[in-house]
């Protein structure tokens, strides 16, 4: 599996000749991006370490690598963090015992070490530490793994050797990451391979193209085997540069290779180089950008870089960036095996864009969404009719920007109106006109399919995309707040079939959803408070803080107060966002769905209703009646059950409807173990961000939630003027 992580800017940037890169060497900064760099999905980052400034100058800020890694490791959640080491700067023994803390507070696998030969000879004498020249660095280095090993698997350590000596040495706790974290290392020296081939789980290149990669690896096994040690990790360094199109790239590679020998870092390239025993000469031009990024050729369009990794890909390595580290596993498969189970996943990118007039000031910030290998962009767009009638400057509006940007844009057939509601959804007629559009305009898989539009819309034309030609790239426009805060973010498509709510769907991946405030602002009221129950859903499962917001605010939300609107609209689809990404079943293979909260019911009482709840309204419904549920029967804490409800009842949404009182609801259940395939499988709540999974509902004690759900609504209803 190939992954990707960047260099964190602890020195402001990875340019020597570009003084100023806009990345701040900072503490700030790089909270920042470590924070925004695990929402967009990066597997990891090199926290690089040295005490000067070995890119902008020695006196220049540099961050220091262990205590930045130990904050970093407790403001994330799932990103990898490989903290560079150097031997000569850290006793052994004291960086195991610290190295483990940090693995304890980020939890196991997310914590690994890059060991590094310390080159620098002025920045030694500068902070008191002696130098050592090459070969006699890997021995201390080879002496210093033998000792962090032995403190991260046992107790009770003696070590005597030329360079440490320790005495019944122990260490508690060991790592969580077991057998132990990770320990890359680079090194193109005869030296430094033969250490890292027998002492280091992972090899780190400097940049170079496949090709050459591709023999550095095959180099590397063959040691491993000689060893009888198992398969290693490997990465390479590799500086990205992707512009619309080639001439732009070769541009930036001129401005960024403009060597200046007085530039503050030059002296220091000297003395690397002079410190090193490197596989291939230098150029000046190398040393413009950190560890030889522009030889791995992540330069050009952005087609040039997508085949370009490609190849790093069919080599089974790995990409860092700006000295980017990709890892793959080198599993070798034998021809002799007749069974073979074989783990795989797919790279995906789901561009998420907030705007709030994306069809007037906002559009620059859309185009680039839409490139096209060769001409212009072919797109066909679909239009919600409910919308239109309601916006009426919308479809003029497109049409104006589409004009403006024909050079770059094709439309291919006039903008296409469709009924909106979930009748677009049971009436298969109007999925076939979508199919034969489709046919009829020639779109191919890089062609576009947009579709501005509430929920149903969405699913009906995402469905026909995600099947037309196995996948046509589809971009949302969410006009609804449901739409907006869930489903317009999601990798689901459905259509209602057999009376059954999304029985004929798929799972497709949209290529962007375009989150505009402009887009609601006609939205009647029922429509527009309908969308907040999924708001209240999620918050419930995955965010105390968020939840509390929404109790706070609900009623400045129903009065449709945009301060409290949009942060409630973010905060709702990034939690949706999250799971999807990081959640680990994306395309929901497993039992569990969490945010199916409250659902079984839902699906069922719009069925019951026909339709006259609309999907938030029954949703609302659902997480009331499960909420209280939760209560009753897992001990979820009263004040916070009735909290949700309350904040569902200052949404002005319903917690209760009349279809409850039929048995038929229970149907909902069996219908939803279908859905899902093998047993039934709920999620409840143990507590405010901790649910509880389960495979039966006690009908007895969901009745009770039903009866007191009944008595808050009557309540409510007796309270409200006549």
């Amino acid at each position: 599996m190939m992954r990707f992580g960047y260099w964190l800017p602890v020195f402001g940037g990875w340019l020597r000749n570009v003084p100023d890169e806009a990345m701040e060497g900072t503490w700030d900064y790089c909270k920042r991006l470590a924070q925004r760099s695990e929402q967009l999905g990066f597997d990891l980052s090199l926290i690089a370490e040295l005490n000067l400034n070995d890119i902008k100058g020695p006196d220049a800020p540099s961050l220091d690598a262990w205590s930045t890694a130990a904050a970093l490791m407790a403001l994330t959640e799932r990103i990898e963090w490989m903290v560079a080491v150097r031997p000569t700067f850290h006793a052994p023994a004291l960086l195991a015992k610290q190295a483990a803390n940090i693995d304890h507070i980020g939890g196991a696998g997310r914590l690994s070490l890059n060991v590094v030969s310390s080159w620098w000879q002025d920045e030694a004498e500068k902070y008191g530490v002696e130098f050592e020249q090459h070969d006699r660095r890997y021995q201390r280095t080879s002496e210093w793994l033998d000792i962090v090993d032995a403190l991260w698997s046992k107790d009770g350590v003696d070590y005597q050797g030329e360079f440490y000596r320790i005495k019944q040495s122990i260490l508690q706790p060991k790592p969580l990451t077991k057998p132990r974290p990770t320990i890359y290392a680079g090194g193109e020296s005869e030296s430094a391979k033969e250490l890292i081939a027998s002492k280091c789980d992972g090899y780190l290149m400097h940049g170079d193209p496949p090709e050459r990669v591709a023999l550095k690896i095959q180099d590397m096994r063959a040691r491993r085997d000689r060893l009888g040690l198992p398969p290693m990790k490997f990465g390479v360094a590799a500086y990205a540069i992707c512009r619309d199109t080639e001439q732009q790239a070769a541009q930036e590679v001129r401005r960024i290779t403009d060597v200046k020998q007085s530039a503050s870092g030059y002296q220091n390239y000297q003395q690397w180089i002079a410190g090193t025993q490197l596989e291939r000469q230098v150029s000046l031009e190398d040393y413009s950008v950190s560890n030889r990024g522009l030889r791995a050729g992540l330069i050009g369009s952005h087609r040039q870089v997508q085949d370009r990794i490609g190849e790093f890909q069919t080599r089974r390595c790995c990409v860092l960036h700006p000295a980017a580290v990709t890892k793959m596993s080198s599993i070798p498969w034998s021809i002799s095996e007749d069974s073979l189970d074989v783990n795989f996943s797919v790279p995906q990118l789901l561009r998420l864009r907030f705007t709030r007039d994306c069809f007037g000031a906002d559009w620059e910030n859309l185009l680039p969404l839409f490139h096209s290998d060769t001409g212009r962009a072919r797109m066909q767009w679909w239009v919600d009719q409910s919308v239109a009638d309601a916006q009426p400057e919308i479809m003029p509006s497109i049409h104006r920007r589409l004009q403006e940007h024909r050079s770059d844009l094709e439309l291919v057939s006039d903008i296409q109106l469709i009924a909106g509601g979930e009748q677009v959804k049971n009436d298969t007629k109007c999925v076939d006109h979508i199919f034969s559009t489709i046919e009829r305009d020639g779109l191919d898989r890089r062609s576009y399919i947009m579709v501005v539009g509430g929920g149903a819309v969405l699913d009906a034309v995402g469905y026909a995309a995600g099947i037309a030609h196995r996948g046509i790239r589809l971009v949302r426009f969410p006009t609804t707040t449901l739409a907006q805060a869930d489903s317009g973010v999601g990798v689901k498509n459905a259509i209602n079939a057999f009376g059954k709510k999304n029985w004929k769907g798929t799972f497709a991946v949209p290529w962007g959803v375009v989150n505009d405030q402009g887009l609601l602002a006609k939205l009647p009221d029922r429509d527009f408070r309908a969308g907040f129950s999924e708001s209240v859903k999620v918050s419930l499962l995955k965010s105390p803080s968020a939840f509390r917001f929404l109790c706070q605010h609900a009623k400045d939300i129903a009065a449709r107060d945009w301060t409290a609107v949009m942060p409630a609209i973010r905060s709702s689809v990034l939690m949706h966002l999250h799971h999807i990404t990081h959640g680990g079943d994306p395309f929901e293979m497993q039992e569990a769905r969490p945010l199916d909260f409250g659902h079984w019911s839902a699906h069922k009482l719009e069925q019951i209703t026909q339709y006259r709840l609309r999907h938030g309204e029954a949703v609302s419904i659902g997480v009331a009646l499960d909420t209280l549920y939760s209560h009753l029967q897992f001990g979820l804490d009263r004040h916070d059950a009735l909290s949700a409800v309350q904040a569902l009842l200052d949404l002005h949404l319903p917690v209760y409807d009349s279809a409850l009182e039929s048995n038929t609801v229970f149907e909902g259940l069996e219908e939803f173990r279908q859905h899902l395939g093998g047993r039934l499988t709920l999620t409840m709540l143990k507590s405010l961000g901790h649910v509880q999974t389960v495979h039966e509902v006690n009908q007895q004690v969901m009745e009770q939630a039903i009866e007191w759900l009944g008595e808050i609504h009557a309540k409510q209803y007796a309270l409200q003027p006549s």
